[in-house]
């Protein structure tokens, strides 16, 4: 369980993994205090403060730098996370597991995207197009999304024990989404992607000992 407080300058947004509980003003500043989240795993938890704008309304924010926001094609990617979790709580048959889903989209993110519990770090050049996209790049958009929302479940309410196990809910978090992307949009052809992006790398794994325990990928 995390306790997260942090003072910000005036104007700037922060979000954690729990809800806002209080704002509180404070010389030049702001002291933003959030919910307790539910038991997680150290490497879930996460912070974030900026000058960032937040789209959307209280049942999911999308938090992006401002000078990249008239940018942002913020309608669609809140829309992309709802319906992921409203599908993976039809497959799984269990509400969403915590208390929020917030997203942000963080400039010089190392990963595609990052599950953290209730505020999902998606990397903001995979994100955010500067020209008209080509088909690959809004499936490979909508399968990181998939997969990030898909880890709230397995990856976070349901935690591998150690470092080891990693492949397993990132190879689970993978299928998910390729089924996911199947139901939610027939014609993207998401089996195919699958086979192309993941099937080869995982059978090269396989030859040269990259399976072993201690050598999965990161999120």
């Amino acid at each position: 369980m995390f306790r997260t407080e942090i003072v910000a300058p005036k104007g700037w947004q922060v979000l954690a993994n729990g809800p806002v509980v209080e704002r509180a003003p404070e010389p030049g500043a702001v002291r933003w205090r959030f919910a307790p989240t539910e038991p997680i795993s150290t490497y879930l938890a996460a912070f974030a403060a900026g000058p960032w704008t937040a789209h959307g309304d209280s049942t999911m924010r999308l938090y992006a730098r401002a000078s990249v926001a008239p940018k942002v094609d913020a309608d669609t990617l809140i829309r992309l996370n709802r319906d992921a979790a409203h599908w993976l709580e039809g497959y799984f048959a269990m509400k969403f597991p915590f208390a929020k889903m917030d997203a942000l989209l963080a400039p010089a993110f190392p990963f595609g995207g990052m599950e953290h519990v209730g505020a999902i770090f998606y990397n903001e050049n995979s994100f955010v197009f500067r020209e008209a996209p080509t088909l690959n790049e809004r499936l490979g958009r909508k399968a990181t999304i998939y997969h990030e929302v898909a880890h709230q479940w397995f990856g976070d309410l349901v935690t591998m024990r150690w470092f080891d196990d990693l492949w397993l809910k990132e190879g689970f978090s993978t299928y998910m989404a390729a089924k996911m992307q199947a139901a939610l949009d027939p014609e993207s052809d998401a089996w195919k992607s699958f086979y192309l992006r993941n099937k080869p790398l995982a059978y090269g794994g396989g030859r040269d000992g990259g399976n072993r325990p201690g050598v999965a990928g990161a999120s």
